[in-house]
């Protein structure tokens, strides 16, 4: 499993692997306030279909949540750009981070899961 922080948040992007699909995971970490949106692109164009979004979980008084992208392993070796946006209520600010790997194999994916 490979990580990858998101610029000026505690989020971080992992790719996880099967056989046949591959399962993009955004993970929002300590984080504030209530209500921060998580969406995905897909080269630029949002995307709603395979989004997973877990509720938000309080601890502390910071937040975390996750959210997901499930492909198939024909889609994902497409070559395309993956993006987990985050945008905060209060701030009206979003950050974004492309995931895009060349040459990455799901059938020779290291740590595969």
């Amino acid at each position: 499993m490979n990580l990858f922080p998101l610029s000026g948040t505690q989020c971080l992007c992992s790719l996880l692997s099967s056989e046949g699909s591959a399962k993009l995971a955004c993970l929002l970490r300590v984080y504030f306030p209530l209500g921060t949106m998580v969406s995905w692109e897909v080269d630029g164009a949002e995307v709603k279909d395979g989004v997973l979004t877990t509720t938000e979980e309080e601890k502390g008084g910071h937040f975390s949540r996750s959210s997901t992208l499930t492909l198939s392993k024909a889609r994902w070796e497409d070559g395309e750009v993956y993006t987990c946006t985050t945008t905060t209520p209060v701030l009206l600010d979003s950050v974004t981070d492309p995931y895009v790997e060349e040459g990455f194999s799901l059938l020779n994916a290291p740590g595969e899961i």
